[in-house]
């Protein structure tokens, strides 16, 4: 065997990744793949690839060779050799073979998916599942679901955004998220997902939750933690961070008592969705009580200035808080 088709693309189990329809198996032989010199830097290609092209596919019929030579050139321009341009053709092959499963199945006469969608516009909303569970949605997030089958063979949505879930429990029919890729499965517990640009970031409030990233890699949370997969990298981690400040978002409202500006104001930037930052001198300066609950920022703010010497500008959608000059 060639040094070559040693390193080809497995490319139905990469078409089976990208669908999260990897079992343990497929997991070992993909991680394997993966630890080989430049094929992470591939499948992040495959991925970005894959990403662009799955939005269209739903709205005409794909032109094989059309995205072929679209990703055929993308990747000319960065690498020269031959070996890669092979390899190149065969991420696409995979990307094709995922499409031409997706037409056949529809040629085929299968059942019309019954998708329900929904949608929070401007702020947050809640809603509750068939099943129960109680889905918080962030300001622009939206989830989708197969209402034919949901409660009955899956419990599966689909996640654009940030969204907050209180799964019902039941052990027999796990509940999956699917969010830029990331595959997040529990059957009882209470966590957010907050999918943005090249990461997804998962906190754990209570229960437990697996993850499972398309390149195969898996960890398992506990309460108190997060982890962020990178979809460009295929990275998927534990990082450090506040989880009760991640969901804080999905409450009815802030209580404060005697908590310092700093942390306060971390706190109102997740629950306003914009940047507040204050100046380090007035980190641990002040402390306040007080409740949020729907009142303006700048409202918040102002009183806050009424308390203590301190004021607030905003330039390009950032607050910065400092001393009263």
């Amino acid at each position: 065997m060639s040094q070559m088709e040693k390193k080809r693309l497995p490319v139905r189990l990469l078409a089976r990744a990208f669908r999260n329809e990897l079992d343990e198996k497929d997991r070992a032989e993909l991680e394997s793949w993966m630890k080989e010199p430049g094929n992470r830097d591939l499948y992040a290609e495959a991925w970005r690839f894959w990403d662009d092209v799955q939005g269209r596919a739903s709205e005409y019929d794909p032109d094989g060779v059309e995205l072929w030579e679209r990703f055929r050139r993308k990747v000319s321009r960065r690498r020269k050799s031959a070996g890669v341009i092979r390899m190149a053709a065969a991420v696409a092959a995979a990307v094709l073979v995922i499409l031409a499963g997706v037409l056949c199945l529809s040629q085929a006469g299968q059942r019309e998916p019954d998708i329900v969608a929904v949608k929070s516009m401007s702020g947050k909303s809640g809603t509750v599942l068939p099943d129960g569970t109680v889905v918080w949605l962030n300001s622009a997030s939206s989830i989708k679901y197969d209402n034919a089958s949901f409660g009955r063979r899956d419990r599966a949505v689909t996640l654009d955004g940030e969204a907050y879930f209180n799964v019902a429990k039941d052990l027999k029919k796990e509940f999956t998220v699917s969010a830029g890729g990331l595959s997040v499965r529990v059957t009882g517990t209470s966590f957010n997902v907050k999918e943005s640009g090249r990461t997804v970031v998962v906190s754990l409030a209570e229960g437990s939750v697996e993850l499972s990233s398309p390149s195969g890699d898996g960890l398992s949370l506990v309460p108190g933690e997060k982890a962020v997969f990178d979809r460009c990298s295929g990275k998927l981690s534990v990082i450090p961070g506040n989880v009760s400040c991640d969901i804080c978002w999905a409450r009815e409202s802030l209580n404060f008592k005697s908590r310092p500006i700093g942390e306060i104001c971390r706190y109102l930037s997740v629950w306003y969705g914009v940047p507040i930052r204050t100046v380090p001198s007035l980190e641990d300066e002040y402390a306040y009580t007080f409740t949020v609950t729907d009142e303006p920022l700048e409202e918040i703010l102002v009183i806050m200035g009424r308390i203590n010497p301190i004021e607030y500008e905003v330039a390009d959608g950032v607050y910065t808080i400092r001393e009263l000059r």
